[in-house]
C-alpha cells in the first residue's frame, strides 16, 4: 500500500475514533444534572478526549512508516483539525448526524495531515542535504 493510501486509511480510522468517542461520551453525560460551569467542562471533555486519543492512536500507527517527528506533527495536526471538524459538523447539524459529522471531520483532517507530513519530510530532506 502506498503512503498516501496508508495515511488516508489511518485518518479515516482516526476520524471514526473521534466521532464515535464523542457520541459514546455524550450518552452517559446527558443523564447528569450539571451546572453551567459543568456544561462547559463537559463540552471540553467531549471534544478534547476523543480527539486526543485518536491523535495518540494515529501517532502510534504512523511510527511504522514515518520518523518520530513526522508522526508527531501529523498527530498534532490531526487532533487540532479534528476538533475544528467536530465543531463545524455539530454546528451545521447535518442530516444523518453521525455520518455527516464523520465526513466533515475527515474532510477537515485528511488534507492538513498530508500537508504536514509533506512539509516535515521536505524540511527533513533539506536539513540532511546541507
Amino acid at each position: 500500500m502506498n503512503r498516501v493510501a496508508h495515511v488516508l486509511l489511518l485518518t479515516a480510522e482516526g476520524t471514526l475514533i473521534t466521532a464515535f468517542g464523542c457520541f459514546l461520551l455524550v450518552l452517559p453525560l446527558l443523564k447528569l444534572q450539571v451546572t453551567p460551569v459543568g456544561e462547559e467542562v463537559e463540552g471540553m471533555v467531549l471534544g478534547f478526549l476523543p480527539a486526543g486519543l485518536a491523535g495518540w492512536w494515529l501517532f502510534r500507527r504512523l511510527r511504522s512508516n514515518y520518523a518520530r517527528a513526522e508522526a508527531r506533527v501529523a498527530a498534532i495536526v490531526f487532533s487540532l483539525f479534528a476538533l475544528a471538524g467536530l465543531a463545524i459538523g455539530l454546528f451545521l447539524g447535518f442530516p444523518g448526524a453521525l455520518v455527516g459529522i464523520v465526513v466533515v471531520i475527515f474532510i477537515a483532517t485528511f488534507p492538513p495531515v498530508l500537508l504536514a507530513l509533506w512539509i516535515t519530510r521536505r524540511i527533513g530532506a533539506s536539513g540532511r542535504a546541507q
